[in-house]
């Protein structure tokens, strides 16, 4: 969650209380939506919705959305309202200055979203409910969506198509200019009006108990976010009590964050539909990999392939479906095998594993991946029932100075979300892990956290294990598989034969 500046409303009462209700349904709703990439309201942006944050500070202040594309919409929410001048002059009021802060970059470029807005993806919306006039919601409305970015100031006279439409319409228009004057002690120029309407859209929302909007979110958690379908009303039920924490605690949420409270709450999740293409990219490109390196594990002497199961393998896959490690030892001790032999054997179990060789990966990490989002998003939307392991294999040994970093910045990403199921598995040179003060800083051991029994260099306190060089029982198993290999152990020198009984 992103922090931001504070703003408090008045509240009291039964009416004051219905419409926080009512806001909180109409964020979850939208929450529903981003959950399950769909388009909330008609005349909004298609792209699907990536964050939300609720009582913003700004004029609009209840709701604001950021899509992928990052086009933004300004949200106030009215329950119920009237058309009269008296009660609209408030909510235009809002809109002016929500404009205005746009166009003339009165709050500064501090903040991503305190920018120019652009009608063709932009847009300041009123949500209400069927409760509010139909002056409103269908003849205000029916107008507004016909006034668009190409738009001319001597077009609105053709925008009504009916008089109850230019009835509302031509009402809206002096509610408009009299707010404008009363905020700017001026009238505003043709062009400022069309640009503003075109901006400004109508959406009605009946999202209480029972009604059509919360039954249209049901459904949509149903249809592409659940496993069990009968989970629908308990997750609608979590994402109103998650929006209502985002309300109290004014700071983005993001559609992770929104998806991590669900699995808090004992909710199983599908992967988000949008990263499905690039989560199959992951596992054809972790079968590619290993296919690539598997003589890594394997020892073929004469066509036939010499293999063992060492205990350090068993014990790493015990500790890895924990906690994020690293992986050490000595050159030629079998890092990279232990790490190749983790994953086969994670994916016999047809268990959620990536595996990546850093030696064969450059900077531009997410196309040669082939994949539309940023890794470490896709592990997030990737969802399972059981840890899933994001091996790295050779870290110290990714080309170049920044594809180190991207590495190094996705394990840190990785490692350190502690709402995720995604663990971490580095292997990585003694010397190397010796000085780099980041990876120390990722894997360290927090104060009072046991570490593992076996397999471990007293020089660090980190979450590590270490690959031993071959033990004399793993040497005669290899001795018992392969005469030829006998010969070679029978006939080497003293110094070969140091480690073997």
């Amino acid at each position: 969650m992103v922090e931001d500046q504070d703003k408090s409303r008045p509240a009291g009462g039964y009416a004051t209380q219905r419409g926080i209700n009512y806001q909180n349904r109409v964020a979850a709703y939208f929450a529903a939506c981003s959950l399950a990439e769909r388009v909330a309201l008609p005349g909004i942006p298609t792209s699907p919705l990536k964050s939300i944050r609720c009582e913003t500070g700004e004029p609009l202040a209840d709701i604001l959305l950021i899509f992928e594309d990052e086009s933004l919409v300004f949200v106030e929410v009215k329950r119920a309202m009237e058309f009269g001048a008296a009660r609209m002059k408030p909510l235009v009021s809002h809109l002016i200055e929500q404009y205005l802060a746009s166009k003339e970059g009165t709050f500064g470029g501090k903040f991503p979203w305190r920018r120019r807005l652009d009608s063709t993806r932009d847009r300041l919306l009123l949500v209400t409910s069927s409760e509010a006039s139909a002056r409103l919601t269908q003849h205000l409305s029916a107008c507004l969506s016909r006034v668009h970015a190409e738009s001319r100031p001597e077009d609105l006279l053709a925008i009504p198509l009916n008089n109850a439409e230019r009835d509302a319409f031509e009402s809206f228009l002096v509610v408009l200019k009299d707010a404008w004057k009363t905020v700017l002690g001026e009238q505003p120029e043709d062009d400022e009006v069309v640009e503003l309407l075109s901006l400004f859209r109508i959406g009605v929302l009946d999202v209480n108990a029972g009604e059509p909007g919360e039954q249209n979110a049901e459904d949509f958690l149903k249809q592409t976010v659940l496993v069990t379908k009968d989970d629908a009303g308990q997750c609608w039920a979590s994402l109103i009590q998650l929006m209502e924490r985002a309300s109290e605690s004014r700071m983005f949420v993001t559609r992770e964050e929104i998806r991590r409270g669900l699995r808090s709450a004992n909710l199983a999740l599908t992967s988000t539909l949008s990263y499905r293409s690039d989560i199959n990219a992951l596992r054809k490109y972790t079968q590619l990999t290993l296919d690539s390196l598997n003589h890594l594990a394997t020892l073929v002497i004469d066509q036939r392939e010499i293999k063992i199961e060492r205990p350090v393998t068993k014990y790493l896959r015990g500790e890895a479906e924990k906690q994020s490690l690293v992986v050490i030892g000595d050159p030629g001790a079998g890092k990279s095998g232990a790490l190749h032999e983790l994953a086969t054997m994670l994916q016999r179990e047809n268990r959620d594993v990536v595996f990546l060789a850093a030696d064969r990966l450059d900077e531009w990490l997410k196309g040669e991946l082939g994949l539309d989002y940023e890794l470490a998003e896709v592990l997030e939307n990737w969802s399972g029932d059981q840890p899933g392991l994001l091996l790295i294999d050779a870290l110290d040994a990714a080309r170049g100075s920044g594809a180190l970093q991207v590495l190094r910045d996705l394990v840190s990403r990785v490692a350190t979300n502690q709402g995720s199921r995604w663990r971490v598995v580095a292997s990585i040179r003694i010397f190397d892990l010796g000085y780099s003060q980041d990876l120390q800083r990722i894997f360290r051991r927090g104060v009072g956290e046991p570490g593992p029994q076996e397999f471990q260099d007293g020089t660090f306190s980190v979450r590590h294990i270490k690959v031993p060089r071959f033990s004399p029982d793993e040497l005669r198993e290899i001795r018992a598989q392969s005469a030829e290999l006998d010969a070679v152990f029978t006939t080497a020198t003293p110094p070969l034969l140091v480690s073997c009984p």
